[in-house]
């Protein structure tokens, strides 16, 4: 297995769509979260910046890199048939489809993090401060708990990519599936907001929105100017019926593709 996770590293340093997937998913972070607020951008404090954008700008950056790269490492040998002569050239199937799980992960989960919650936020902080919109505790518990969702996302790109064995096919399958999906579960819960808490668990999309977004809040005024102080504490029940579905849903997406590539005939 060590010489095909040399080959996939390789590949990837190769490979113009690594960066960019990179690219896009900056660019469109940036887009949507310029857009998404009033004024500039680099004038919000940190804890503005999570009450502004994090709910929708983070999610579309997160789930455009993630269907490029992660359909792209898993699905891209597939075109020219590289998969095929790794197999009969004496790798097990099991090496073979596991890893391409273990870079895909190591590639794109740690770089969504640190692109999208990390490096925004603290840059904010160090030049504006963090501010008084939001405690920090319940955001660092928020996060923690979008970073189970961030993996049902990944282990979600890898079943379509592997069922469809096409990166081309698994990016466009992932994209409409996590979007549609989305949208018919928002249908289903109405105007109802524990209706949506509810149903909101079943797409990971409207999942990460719950979780990211910050209803409870108010104006206070402080030193002369209106200031947003928002709520970010989280109901510990749902955060649990969060965790407890992304973790079924990634499980469940990795077996079936692990299961899907072993049964496959390779032609």
């Amino acid at each position: 297995m060590k010489n095909l996770i040399r080959a996939l590293n390789y590949q990837i340093r190769r490979d113009n769509v690594t960066y960019y997937a990179y690219l896009a998913g900056i660019a469109a972070l940036i887009l949507l979260f310029i857009t998404d607020v009033s004024g500039s951008a680099f004038e919000l404090t940190g804890s503005e910046y999570f009450f502004s954008s994090m709910a929708g700008a983070n999610y579309a950056s997160i789930l455009f890199f993630f269907s490029i790269l992660v359909t792209r490492i898993c699905g891209w040998d597939y075109s020219d048939k590289t998969i095929n002569y790794q197999i009969f050239a004496g790798h097990s199937r099991d090496s073979v489809f596991w890893s391409r799980i273990r870079v895909s992960f190591l590639t794109c989960v740690p770089s969504a993090v640190l692109i999208f919650f990390i490096l925004p936020p603290v840059i904010l902080s160090l030049k504006n401060g963090w501010g008084i919109s939001m405690d920090i505790d319940g955001v660092l518990l928020r996060c923690f708990i979008c970073l189970f969702i961030i993996l049902r996302i990944y282990s979600e790109c890898v079943l379509f990519t592997f069922i469809t064995k096409s990166c081309y096919t698994g990016l466009i399958t992932s994209f409409l599936y996590l979007y549609i999906g989305a949208t018919i579960f928002s249908m289903l819960s109405g105007d109802s907001h524990e209706k949506t808490s509810m149903i909101s668990v079943c797409s990971s999309l409207l999942n990460y929105t719950e979780v990211m977004n910050f209803n409870d809040y108010d104006f206070e005024y402080i030193d002369g100017v209106d200031e947003i102080v928002a709520d970010s504490a989280i109901e510990p029940s749902y955060a649990l019926v969060t965790i407890i579905v992304s973790l079924l849903v990634s499980a469940a997406s990795v077996l079936v593709s692990w299961y899907n590539f072993r049964r496959a005939d390779m032609k």
